[in-house]
């Protein structure tokens, strides 16, 4: 019976994708907005946001020890691929009726976006969850293909 040995095109072929979204949050949280003077508070604004995180396949590293098969699988960082504020979520607290102006939901959407894009960066949470279940997946896709081929193989995720 011929031995069957792994290569790495046949791993890349296996994890055939690129983006993968691994963690998907929702954000609910609040924006101040201030005056020109940085000083006097014009509104409160609240939103909802969603924030997408993964990792892209293409980063992927294999490693394949024929001799002792093993196949390590080294996972590449978690990127934030999309956040999303919910326009239709956005709920306003004036200090003052004459800061209630038509350009307010344009200015206080932007402001929004920016916040959550600041705060998805910092999610220390979303970047583990997003790791872990990149993690699982992937062994998901690999542990089955690799037993069915050979299955004195051993596979390692990092």
């Amino acid at each position: 019976e011929a031995e069957v040995v792994f290569t790495e095109s046949e791993l890349k072929e296996v994890l055939g994708i690129s983006e993968f979204y691994t963690a998907d949050y929702t954000y609910n949280s609040i924006v101040k907005v201030y005056d020109k003077d940085n000083e006097t508070l014009r509104y409160n604004v609240a939103y909802e946001g969603k924030v997408k995180a993964g990792i892209n396949f293409q980063n992927i590293k294999t490693q394949i020890d024929n001799e002792n098969k093993k196949i390590t699988v080294i996972l590449p960082d978690v990127e934030i691929y999309d956040t999303t504020v919910d326009a239709g979520t956005l709920e306003y607290i004036f200090t003052d009726k004459k800061y209630n102006t038509e350009n307010v939901a344009q200015e206080a959407y932007k402001l929004c976006c920016n916040d959550l894009a600041e705060k998805a960066k910092q999610e220390d949470n979303l970047y583990s969850a997003a790791k872990s279940n990149a993690k699982a997946a992937v062994e998901a896709l690999i542990k089955p293909w690799v037993e069915q081929t050979n299955s004195d193989y051993t596979v390692v995720v990092k």
